[in-house]
């Protein structure tokens, strides 16, 4: 599209190169052909306006541009910042972006493709932010992402899924962080974790699983950090060991189990994520094998050890 420019061109002459002086000839117009859209290199920018260098004035009207990676660009420009429909193309014309700008600002239905015309992603922005459902896709059309927005911020139910299709994780945000049930699975369908958030740190019980349905583990969180009954287990479902935290760090009696009889193999009291008390051990049938007892993660006191005693000089 072309448009046309109005300018003056004052012819004055003689009329004639052997005739005497004649009257001047009246102004006239000539019309010029002005491009169409304007090619973004040959603006200006300050401070992300987009400034016509011919007048000094914040530009307005339709521009494209072409990066080096090929991609062609064209939208609009009011008083020098993006506003309208907005798209980018592949260098084979394929649409790759179709957006619409406010006042330089994403502001409406927001859209990518792969180079194959496949939709990649779909959203919607408000003032530059994203508000409301946010969907991403494969390149052969498999939704692998979906979630709420509430400015620019995950808020509501998010989901994720694999290339097959297969549902692998569950959450909940509120403002930007997890807050709420947490649950994610194996490429089979199977759960792996499920736990609960609050304010962006787990809360309350988590539980493990392997890919086959055994459960693993099994802890309790108070804000983040392991606070509670902590149990893990053999791949057998056998009991591995039973113990407790206190704000992160393995306080009170654990316990450890052997994984092919399940008898007890050893216990020791903790304080403060040290050996701190009593440390027993256990043969193969049960029978005591060693005794004795740690102060701060030193051995302190008599031990008895494959019946033989000794006494360490750190009093217990």
């Amino acid at each position: 599209m072309k448009y046309l420019a109005l300018s003056v061109l004052l012819v004055m002459g003689f009329a004639g190169c052997v005739q005497g002086p004649g009257p001047a000839s009246e102004p006239r117009i000539v019309e010029r052909a002005e491009s169409g859209p304007r090619d973004l290199n040959t603006l200006q920018t300050v401070e992300g306006v987009y400034i016509d260098p011919a007048t000094g004035e914040p530009y307005s009207g339709s521009v494209f541009s072409v990066t080096e990676y090929g991609t062609a660009l064209a939208y609009s420009l009011e008083y020098g910042l993006p506003h309208g429909s907005y798209e980018e193309h592949y260098e084979d014309g394929q649409l790759k972006v179709r957006s619409t700008y406010k006042d330089g600002d994403l502001d409406g239905t927001h859209e990518q493709y792969y180079p194959n015309g496949q939709l990649a992603e779909r959203t919607i922005y408000k003032a530059g932010k994203i508000e409301g459902l946010y969907e991403g896709y494969s390149d052969d059309g498999q939704l692998l992402i979906k979630g709420a927005y509430q400015s620019g911020s995950r808020n509501g139910l998010y989901e994720e899924y694999s290339a097959n299709g297969q549902l692998i994780l569950v959450s909940t945000y509120q403002f930007g962080q997890l807050d709420g049930p947490y649950q994610q699975y194996y490429e089979n369908g199977q759960l792996a974790e499920q736990t609960m958030y609050e304010d962006g740190k787990i809360e309350g019980l988590y539980e493990g699983y392997s890919d086959d349905g055994q459960l693993f583990i099994r802890t309790m969180y108070s804000e983040g950090k392991r606070d509670g009954a902590h149990e893990e287990y053999y791949e057998n479902g056998q009991l591995m060991s039973k113990g407790s935290y206190e704000n992160g760090e393995w306080d009170g009696v654990w316990e450890f189990y052997d994984y092919d009889s399940g008898r007890l193999g050893s216990k020791m009291t903790y304080v403060d994520g040290q050996r701190d008390g009593s440390y027993e051990t256990y043969g193969p049938d049960g029978q005591l094998m060693s005794k004795g007892s740690y102060r701060a993660g030193m051995r302190c006191g008599e031990w008895l050890s494959n019946n033989e005693t000794r006494t360490y000089g750190i009093s217990c």
